[in-house]
């Protein structure tokens, strides 16, 4: 929803309303319902969104690349302050969601001119527990508690981006990406073992997908990067 103006625009000269307050009309919203992108929103769109509970999806690699204005006319911290549940996406841009965590966090500070604005707790609550809450199993997975299940992630941190090991934290939002991740489990079951895959064979999976024929490129860039593609 609300990615661009003109989104907007389009809803008021056809439904006389802004997109929130129209699915509010319709009986949309709620904790059940995830929203991705608002960038454009009303005040009064904040604040219904934060009454009925529904969820907020933050991609700020999309936006950035889609030059929706996110560090214009976002209301992201605005939506945190809130109470609205935001967690963090990629819409297909930057799957690392590793590396969307250091963007969410940094986008508003410098709009903003304000350091204080999303510190790395709160990017890493939006990229991990933030989920959680969004796919409403929050009681399940998101933490590390006991009862919950064993979901967790193993850095290695004898990479450069870890040394010298500071504030584990701020590394991790600020310096770290997926590449230092060492082991994954999932529900106890470790599904990266020592940087492989352990449910797949990676290498004759992308061998499979990268056969002699190439595909063609419906993006700009890419065309641009590669002519004749």
């Amino acid at each position: 929803m609300s990615p661009f103006r003109a989104d907007t625009e389009w809803y008021l000269e056809h439904v006389g309303r802004h997109p929130i307050e129209h699915l509010a009309h319709i009986g949309v919203l709620g904790e059940r319902l995830a929203l991705t992108h608002l960038t454009h929103l009303s005040r009064a769109e904040v604040e219904l969104l934060a009454q009925s509970r529904t969820n907020a999806i933050f991609c700020p690699s999309a936006a950035l690349k889609g030059a929706f204005g996110v560090s214009v006319t976002g209301r992201f911290p605005e939506l945190q302050a809130a109470g609205v549940n935001i967690a963090l996406g990629t819409d297909g841009d930057l799957p690392d969601l590793m590396r969307q965590m250091p963007l969410a966090a940094a986008i508003f500070k410098d709009a903003r001119r304000d350091a204080r604005i999303f510190p790395a707790h709160q990017a890493m609550d939006m990229a991990v527990a933030g989920g959680a809450r969004l796919m409403r199993l929050h009681d399940e997975i998101g933490s590390l508690e006991a009862g919950r299940k064993a979901d967790f992630v193993l850095h290695d941190t004898h990479r450069p981006e870890w040394q010298p090991l500071l504030n584990a934290l701020h590394q991790l939002v600020w310096s770290a990406d997926g590449r230092g991740v060492h082991s994954v489990w999932v529900d106890g079951v470790r599904v990266v073992d020592s940087y492989r895959c352990t449910l797949l064979d990676e290498g004759r999976s992308i061998a499979k997908r990268s056969g002699p024929r190439r595909r063609s490129c419906s993006d700009p860039e890419c065309r641009r990067a590669a002519p004749g593609r």
